[in-house]
């Protein structure tokens, strides 16, 4: 099952997620996971949003949610660490939210 998430135009390019959301925080807390789960791209490649678990390969690590610009990984737009599976479904949602904010802002500032 998916959760529900509207990517609007972005693109899936890798999913190792959306499995986790068929189980409960309690088993996922005993499971241990792979550092890439979710990335998807938004504008041309412009934008990646990034879903992984650090540290890789760890019980003791969280979720982290980047978006990042121009693959300038160094600096991220947004960063977000969380804990728990319903956290990470808003998390995952304001990254899209930061994602199409912040095209929107450059947007309204090339109109003349």
């Amino acid at each position: 099952m998916e959760p529900k998430i509207d990517f609007k135009d972005g693109i899936i390019t890798y999913e190792n997620l959306f499995w986790l959301f068929n189980n409960t925080n309690e088993l996922i807390n005993k499971l241990e996971f792979e550092e890439d789960l979710l990335q998807v791209q938004f504008f041309n490649e412009k934008y990646i949003l990034d879903v992984g678990w650090y540290p890789h390969i760890g019980r003791n690590g969280k979720f982290k949610v980047y978006v990042i610009k121009n693959c300038d990984w160094q600096n991220p737009l947004f960063i977000k660490s969380d804990n728990t599976i319903n956290d990470l479904i808003a998390t995952i949602k304001q990254g899209i939210k930061c994602i199409y904010s912040h095209e929107h802002l450059l947007i309204n500032r090339s109109k003349p």
